[in-house]
Formats: C-alpha cells, sequence, structure tokens
C-alpha cells in the first residue's frame, strides 16, 4: 500500500512540477479526488471497485503529499480518550 501511495505521489509530483500549495488548496483537491472516487464507484460494474480504488489511492497521495509539505500534528491519544 505504501509503496503504491508513493509511485502516485511521484506521479503526482512530476506531473504539478512540486508545486507547493496551501492546507486550505490541498483540502480542496483532495475533496475533489474524493469526488472523482465516489463517482468512479457509482459509474463501476456491480461489484468492481477497482475504478473507485484507483482513484481512492489518488486520494491517499494527495493525503499525504499535504502531511509532507506542511507537517504532521498527531493525535494526542492520551487526553483524547474516544474523541475524535
Amino acid at each position: 500500500v505504501y509503496d503504491a501511495i508513493e509511485r502516485e505521489r511521484e506521479y503526482q509530483r512530476k506531473k504539478h512540477a512540486g508545486a507547493l500549495r496551501s492546507v486550505p488548496a490541498w483540502l480542496l483537491i483532495c475533496e475533489a479526488e474524493l469526488q472523482e472516487a465516489k463517482a468512479a464507484w457509482v459509474r463501476s460494474e456491480r461489484g468492481d471497485d477497482a475504478a473507485a480504488l484507483r482513484e481512492l489511492l489518488q486520494v491517499a497521495a494527495c493525503c499525504v503529499s499535504a502531511l509532507v509539505q506542511h507537517g504532521v500534528h498527531e493525535r494526542d491519544f492520551e487526553s483524547n480518550r474516544g474523541g475524535h
């Protein structure tokens, strides 16, 4: 899974020339990619999730790219028991 995400990230880096984006821009891009994944699932043949999963890979790569660019802010598991 992680290798596939990294390959997709490399493809996106080449396609977009390593453009720097703001956090809001990343959120909008990731949301658009998720919309594409949902649309692919709706269009797919019954029981065929492959197209949606290919799009979901793009969502994952987008999210990872945003975190790489802006840093990871991890959940505080000790003070956030049972929360979001």
